[in-house]
């Protein structure tokens, strides 16, 4: 029997989301939270398009939206500019942009976050005031080991150019991602959430870039959060939905509809947002 679905509608720049910010939206909304989807270092808001549709599926509206890459040059003036300018590296840059998109949706929230930008959206949960954010899910990160994961990624970007070369390429990482305080940053942000906030950390065994001990590092000690995981065995970077949907689906699901109000929007709210 073919798989039945929702209609979609694509609604570009709603509610006036900055970073070229999109929402998809199904005619038929079952759950209130907006899932706010935060795409993997390198990539763009049409890397998480897979991720939405599924999510769009099952009742969710969701938004995606860019991160910035500053260039290097960029990186090193902003540390001449003013406390009220947007900071330039990587994670302090990408948690205040996430922060803004935050800002630009109304209700309760669900992060969805890939890889490295993952420790930056522990930071906006952890400094964000209000308590709208109901659950986070993660995958392949937030991570610890930066120098090791650093270079799996110098080494998978420039896979024949000489050690000395990629040497040089990890040390710019280590500048711009900060990565001198990567542990002790990501622990604190952490220690601020909310007692039991519920989070599916995703993460897979054939992982090049991210070695699963990472992200187990990343949240050993803290008992505050509720931590569930979800361990993909035939699945490299970031690719669980596509090479094992059949794992990697109902997982999710269950994990979303467990901490979501399954309060549908009123007709009237719902033309609106589609006009």
């Amino acid at each position: 029997m073919a798989e039945k679905h929702q209609p979609l509608k694509m609604v570009p720049a709603i509610e006036n989301i900055p970073n070229h910010g999109f929402t998809l939206i199904p005619e038929k909304q079952n759950y209130d939270p907006t899932i706010v989807f935060v795409h993997h270092f390198g990539g763009s808001r049409t890397h998480v398009k897979k991720h939405q549709q599924f999510v769009a599926q099952l009742g969710f509206k969701s938004v995606a939206f860019d991160l910035s890459f500053p260039n290097s040059r960029q990186i090193l003036t902003s540390l001449f500019k003013s406390e009220n300018s947007a900071p330039l590296l990587l994670r302090s840059r990408w948690s205040y942009e996430i922060s803004q998109v935050l800002d630009c949706i109304e209700g309760d929230k669900i992060l969805f976050s890939f890889s490295f930008p993952s420790n930056a959206t522990a930071h906006s949960i952890a400094n964000r005031k209000e308590k709208d954010i109901l659950s986070w899910i993660c995958d392949g990160g937030p991570f610890l080991k930066p120098w090791q994961c650093g270079w799996n990624l110098c080494t998978f970007q420039y896979p024949e150019r000489s050690p000395l070369y990629k040497s040089m390429q990890l040390l710019k990482r280590w500048f711009a991602m900060e990565m001198w305080s990567f542990k002790s940053e990501l622990y604190s942000d952490l220690q601020k959430f909310p007692e039991n906030f519920p989070i599916l950390s995703i993460r897979s065994w054939q992982d090049p870039l991210v070695p699963i001990s990472a992200i187990d590092e990343a949240f050993s000690g803290n008992n505050k959060i509720h931590l569930e995981t979800l361990t993909l065995t035939e699945s490299g970077h970031l690719n669980g939905l596509r090479t094992t949907p059949q794992v990697y689906k109902p997982r999710v699901e269950d994990f979303l509809k467990r901490f979501s109000k399954k309060t549908p929007l009123d007709e009237t709210k719902i033309q609106h947002l589609l006009t």
